[in-house]
């Protein structure tokens, strides 16, 4: 088994007005079991053991991971592609974003149920110098619209592709200005 991590460069990061709209697009593509690339990447052509996206605020970047044998890196890559470029067109079913977010309005709702998360909600909001609130934070992604997720999925640029193997590191940096 191998592990393969794509990292992308958001363009939005926690001061953006757009973060929200940012996390929703991420948990659509790769965020829980109904997402793109679990149900497309893994449970249809079956060429991975695991797959997510997951969207860091705080660095602006979004990655995807997924563990793959090392013969289906080409064919996982492609179909990663083919589903971030099926959310950059449009093709949103009005479902699929009310169930990515009332999954996220919902992770958000139990936050003060766990002491690491209320540690870390309001670490992140110090290190910010916001005053913005769970309630807040779960209204942002009430407002997120079809037309902000679209807009996010078609910031979004690849930057760095990490293929790690049992036996080799693979890294390719795909823009020039790093």
């Amino acid at each position: 088994q191998s592990k393969l991590v794509m990292g992308y460069k958001a363009n939005c990061c926690t001061l953006s007005k757009n973060t929200a709209a940012m996390s929703v697009f991420s948990n659509l593509l790769g965020g829980y079991s109904q997402s793109r690339l679990f149900q497309v990447v893994r449970e249809k052509n079956s060429l991975c053991y695991f797959i997510h996206s997951s969207y860091d605020p705080m660095n602006g970047i979004m990655t995807i991971a997924a563990g793959i044998d090392m013969n289906n890196y080409d064919k996982t890559k492609e179909l990663i592609g083919k589903q971030i470029k099926d959310l950059q067109d449009g093709h949103i079913t009005d479902e699929e974003l009310s169930m990515v977010k009332t999954m996220l309005i919902n992770a958000l709702s139990k936050v003060d149920d766990d002491p690491d998360a209320i540690i870390s909600f309001n670490w992140r909001r110090d290190i910010i110098n916001s005053q913005d609130t769970i309630e807040d934070k779960q209204n942002a992604i009430k407002n997120v619209t079809k037309e902000d997720v679209i807009k996010c999925a078609q910031s979004i640029e690849l930057d760095t592709i990490y293929f790690l193997t049992g036996k080799e590191f693979y890294e390719e940096n795909l823009l020039s200005n790093n």
